[in-house]
């Protein structure tokens, strides 16, 4: 949210698709866990799929997807650090190997080694 708001001056000043980026931003970080693809996205801000992924990519440094999977991954830190959730409640019925590579990936550590250690042996 912090990174959105920064962003957002720069963004709103300029006119070369930047707005339409922007809302795509907003629209992925209040919805990170629905499964939207480029191609909706895209439509959403009445942009092709090529330009979209092209503008995307130019303002955040990622994929619009590999966007999402890092707020899913942040979001997944804050909950397991929490003490609430374990990792088996977090990725519920998805598949557990990808959610550990997507972590590991973003954090360097599994996602068991972020859970409170004080909350582990009562789980």
């Amino acid at each position: 949210y912090t990174i959105l708001r920064l962003r957002e001056r720069s963004f709103l000043k300029q006119d070369d698709g930047s707005k339409n980026i922007y809302k795509a931003m907003l629209y992925l970080n209040n919805n990170y866990m629905t499964d939207v693809t480029s191609e909706e996205l895209a439509s959403m801000c009445n942009l092709s799929a090529t330009t979209f992924r092209m503008l995307f990519k130019k303002y955040n440094n990622t994929s619009p997807i590999k966007y999402k999977n890092h707020l899913r991954m942040v979001h997944a830190k804050e909950m397991l650090s929490s003490g609430l959730y374990t990792v088996s409640e977090l990725v519920n019925c998805c598949d557990l190997a990808h959610f550990n590579k997507l972590y590991k990936n973003e954090f360097g550590v599994n996602p068991s080694r972020d859970i409170p250690k004080s909350v582990e042996k009562y789980k």
